[in-house]
């Protein structure tokens, strides 16, 4: 289970990227990339795919909204619907500028144009279709960060990072446990039209029982 929703989120991209950039990958040099939250000390780790999140908002659906539902035990369960946004940065490592435009490139065709392509289209499969995280990524509007170099951790001479990003804005709803805090899985809502002091209403479309 998801430890905190800015995990959880981290998670789902860093996996829909590693299920992009795997074996099948058609450019044999971008296969099987380092890609997770963390700076990498190992020279063979690069290039890197370093994720981060940044929520600026983070919201209750509604005043005091909450939902009930029965658990696998049959005792009520509070659960509370959040709503957040905030950005996503896709931040590449390289030990040059080349391979750091190469990767960047790639990067963009994944998340602004991979949709519907059969090599990439592993990222949009894994985004939309987590069970903790409804996350909605804004494609349309993708921004660069600023390249730069740095040194690198290990000891070797003329040898530096070359860094470069995109980022975009997210939205995105779930689920919080009202006891615990922690995320709720959700498979399947089903929403209701009438309270429960009301009669159950009857008619096959939809199937109210």
């Amino acid at each position: 289970m998801a430890a905190s929703f800015r995990v959880a989120v981290i998670r789902q991209v860093v996996n829909a990227l590693r299920k992009t950039f795997d074996n099948d990958y058609p450019d044999t040099s971008l296969r099987n990339l380092y890609i997770g939250p963390d700076f990498q000390y190992e020279r063979s780790k690069y290039p890197a795919i370093i994720i981060r999140f940044e929520p600026t908002t983070v919201r209750n659906l509604g005043m005091g909204h909450y939902v009930v539902d029965t658990d696998n035990q049959g005792f009520d369960r509070i659960y509370h619907q959040w709503y957040f946004e905030g950005s996503i940065a896709f931040t590449v490592w390289a030990l040059s500028s080349y391979q750091r435009d190469v990767l960047l490139d790639n990067i963009m065709d994944v998340i602004a144009f991979g949709r519907y392509k059969t090599n990439t289209s592993a990222f949009y499969n894994e985004i939309y279709d987590d069970d903790f995280i409804t996350l909605n990524m804004q494609t349309e509007d993708i921004r660069p960060g600023t390249n730069s170099t740095s040194e690198v951790p290990w000891q070797a001479e003329n040898e530096q990072f070359y860094t470069g990003s995109w980022w975009t804005q997210v939205t995105g709803h779930f689920y919080s446990d009202g006891t615990t805090g922690a995320l709720v899985p959700i498979r399947q809502i089903n929403a209701y039209p009438y309270r429960e002091d009301q009669a159950v209403p009857q008619g096959a479309e939809p199937p109210w029982n």
